[in-house]
């Protein structure tokens, strides 16, 4: 009987756990919305908002998608509960994710993992860089819940696999139908409860024949979720971005979006795969190879069925890959498991070390510190806050233009990037719907349009520091000659 785990190697295991949380949520605190959380905000505080519509929609939708619990509920709850106080938004958002790795040591532990391989990849999947970068915006939320509901079906199901009581079935059911409602993308859990099914048997036919049958009910839950989209819920216009490709492209983004869970801290995935798989080669256990290889099979089924929505997609984003996180963790869970049982327990100290010293290498502090440095919600922030302070007093209708592209100003390729985290400005509508001010850009570089010396028009101007200022007298005489009646504030 292998030893069990030291003491001193599940003190380190709570420590890294608490350190990662303990940063997230300092993180969380010094962050606010951007980029598109915005629309949403706007959408579920303005007067128009419908739950009926949000669940069953039977007209035209503000947005391409149908995610009505993982963005319309998520975001009108937490506008009611927490108003536009982003930390505790993302408190949520970081409960869920970190009960994520609960769930994944109680899936490695099902899988038959020894207590220090499991615990290792529960704390890989938590520290992943694409949900701990991508995590502090609202509208990723879904990708977080997502995540969370597709453990929960795994866990369910390999319960009832393994035991056989019939409400674990049943409750592996009601987390596949959240999942859909959080994300279509979720219609690929029977895929994913397939390959988690058969990671938990030996590979005999038999065993596989009795995954396919527990699946039914799943696939047929599926097959009325896809119903229900098709008749009864309309579509919206189709965008190039979003129109499935087919073709060699698919297997390069598929490689790209893993790329995203494997890179970081000093290459985890690659330091575990080449070290401890020459363990276990050196032990020369062929059990212990063939379980791997089984177990490996298995795990990277589940990560392509997660990815191969996205793989589809012209231009697969980085947050997409959060979804591959928890097959990649397992993996490399089972790498470490099979090295542990390869070696027969032998010099359990040693082992113990080597995992702690690749789950901390693997922890991004790179991201961790660039976030806690450089907050991106401030600059949504800090651009509402000037308008509040200079907007009282103005006419319904009145327009606010920032100025850049000018000597003295932030540069266009800066401003553009302020403006992707602003969302072009529409932090106003989303913080006050109520309000009829409009805010737009104007670009100084280029000939200025029309509408940029707009009579009573409030003029701002963005620094190099990406700041928000007054226009300055002069700068509107250079640059906006007509604009000189402008309201000054």
């Amino acid at each position: 009987m292998p030893p069990a785990a030291s003491r001193p190697f599940l003190l380190i295991c709570a420590a890294v756990a608490v350190m990662l949380v303990g940063a997230c949520l300092g993180i969380a605190g010094t962050e606010w919305f951007s980029r598109d959380d915005f629309a949403f905000l706007a959408h579920v505080r303005s007067d128009d908002f419908r739950w009926s519509e949000s669940f069953l929609p039977r007209g035209e939708r503000f947005w391409h998608f149908y995610r009505p619990l993982g963005m319309e509920a998520y975001f009108r709850l937490c506008s009611q509960a927490f108003g536009l106080d982003a930390s505790r938004w993302f408190a949520v958002s970081l409960a869920f994710h970190f009960a994520s790795g609960w769930l994944l040591l109680g899936i490695a532990r099902r899988l038959g993992f020894d207590l220090r391989a499991a615990l290792a990849a529960a704390l890989l999947l938590v520290s992943r860089p694409p949900a701990l970068d991508q995590i502090f915006y609202g509208s990723v939320f879904h990708f977080v819940l997502s995540v969370f509901l597709s453990l929960v079906a795994v866990r369910c199901f390999l319960e009832f696999l393994l035991a056989g009581p019939r409400r674990w079935q049943l409750a592996s059911l009601l987390a596949l139908a959240l999942a859909l409602l959080t994300n279509g993308v979720n219609a690929v859990l029977p895929a994913v409860l397939l390959c988690a099914g058969l990671a938990a048997r030996p590979p005999r036919r038999a065993a596989g024949l009795q995954v396919v049958r527990a699946l039914l009910p799943h696939a047929l839950l599926v097959g009325g979720y896809a119903l229900l989209r098709i008749r009864w819920i309309p579509l919206v216009s189709d965008r190039a971005i979003y129109r499935p490709e087919a073709g060699l492209e698919t297997l390069r983004k598929l490689a790209g979006m893993l790329s995203e869970v494997l890179g970081g801290g000093l290459g985890w995935a690659a330091a575990a795969a080449a070290g401890v798989g020459l363990l276990v080669l050196a032990a020369g256990s062929r059990p212990a190879i063939r379980r791997l290889g089984w177990r490996g099979l298995c795990l990277a089924g589940w990560a392509a069925a997660a990815l191969a929505p996205f793989a589809l997609l012209p231009f697969p984003q980085q947050r997409y890959a959060m979804l591959a996180s928890a097959p990649v963790a397992l993996l490399a869970g089972a790498v470490f498991d099979s090295a542990w049982r390869g070696t027969g327990g032998r010099r359990p100290a040693l082992f113990e070390a080597a995992v702690a010293l690749l789950v901390i290498a693997a922890i991004p502090f790179g991201v961790l510190a660039e976030r806690a440095t450089a907050p991106r919600g401030v600059h949504p922030l800090g651009l509402l806050r000037a308008v509040e302070a200079r907007s009282a007093g103005l006419e319904p209708g009145a327009r606010l233009i920032v100025l850049y592209g000018a000597p003295g100003l932030a540069d266009s390729e800066a401003a553009i990037a302020y403006r992707y985290l602003t969302y072009n400005g529409t932090v106003l509508q989303a913080a006050h719907p109520e309000t009829e001010l409009t805010l737009r850009f104007q670009d100084l570089s280029q000939r200025p349009s029309r509408g940029a010396t707009r009579p009573g028009a409030v003029y701002l101007q963005l620094t190099p520091e990406l700041e928000i200022e007054d226009a300055t007298p002069s700068l509107l005489a250079r640059e906006l000659p007509r604009g000189r009646g402008a309201v000054q504030r």
